[in-house]
């Protein structure tokens, strides 16, 4: 169940701490905020200090993602819960270094509960739509993936499509690649009235990545057979991306 950790995911440290240097900054001006701004471009940032336990456990997990040990990752994780048992990063850790695909569902499920317990309740009745742009709400969004994932490999099809749906409802910008996931999963349980309309009539029809393309272009084979829309839907798809055959 090891999985190396995405390198991407240290500028998420950048932004944090950049996000408690401003909380503890009085601009009097949007002058003074872009020459604050300015003063820190090019150079490390300073080490801003945590102020909640879980500020501090989530420094940890940023130390975990750096590590390529997976004992010491196991070992910060746990460090980080005994710090927080809300952070919900700490549990997806231990999840991806699971032995078995139940062993991490119930971790990735105890880092949603932690998640939602973190980011409290009315971020999800208030802000929905727009996570991940929220740093805070990332690592609930991580659990929330990583069980989507186990719950299809776990032949559990219809959990893992609801909470694919339900992730791009807490953000519809999609950062994190869920509605590709989610177009293969209906494709392959042949459920293609659902994924025509999620395709040609949502707000990802206008997708211009290859994959959209090429599912697109198996749809409508599926549906019409070798019709000229088909191959026309074909044709979008190699102009898009030549090499996928």
């Amino acid at each position: 169940m090891s999985n190396k950790v995405p390198g991407k995911r240290a500028t998420e440290k950048m932004s944090s701490d950049l996000s408690r240097l401003l909380e503890g900054q009085d601009f009097e001006s949007e002058e003074d905020l872009k020459t604050y701004m300015d003063s820190l471009v090019g150079g490390k940032l300073p080490e801003p200090p945590p102020k909640t336990a879980l500020e501090f456990a989530q420094d940890i997990i940023y130390d975990a993602w750096e590590t390529e040990s997976r004992k010491e990752r196991i070992e910060f994780a746990k460090e980080a819960l005994s710090v927080s048992p809300e952070c919900a990063d700490a549990y997806n850790i231990l999840a991806e270094e699971a032995e078995t695909l139940g062993e991490a569902k119930e971790l990735y499920e105890k880092g949603m509960e932690a998640g939602r317990r973190a980011l409290g309740e009315k971020i999800f009745k208030e802000d929905g739509g727009h996570f991940w742009g929220y740093t805070p709400t990332r690592p609930y969004m991580r659990s929330c993936a990583g069980l989507m994932e186990c719950l299809w490999d776990l032949e559990e099809r219809n959990e893992a499509i609801n909470q694919a749906r339900e992730m791009l409802r807490l953000n519809t910008g999609d950062n994190q690649g869920i509605r590709y996931l989610l177009i293969a999963y209906l494709a392959e349980l042949g459920r293609y009235d659902e994924l025509d309309k999620f395709m040609n009539k949502g707000r990802y029809k206008n997708d211009f990545i290859a994959e959209w393309h090429y599912t697109r272009a198996l749809l409508v084979f599926v549906k019409e057979g070798n019709s000229r829309k088909a191959n026309k839907a074909l044709k979008t798809a190699l102009e898009s991306n030549k090499y996928v055959p």
